[in-house]
């Protein structure tokens, strides 16, 4: 686990969330618990840090 922001990573699906649905599902297993962070981001966004 990393210590500060710096030492983030992030995971992005190969599907986006469909813009017209008004519900939406995702399932996540985390294995190594520290500072979680969940969010939404854009298609271009860096991978090498906390998303949103």
């Amino acid at each position: 686990p990393g210590v500060n922001d710096f030492d983030a990573a992030a995971i992005r699906a190969n599907h986006s969330m469909p813009p017209r649905c008004g519900l939406f599902y995702f399932e996540i297993n985390i294995i190594n618990k520290g500072e979680d962070g969940i969010g939404f981001c854009k298609e271009r966004s860096r991978l090498n840090r906390l998303p949103g």
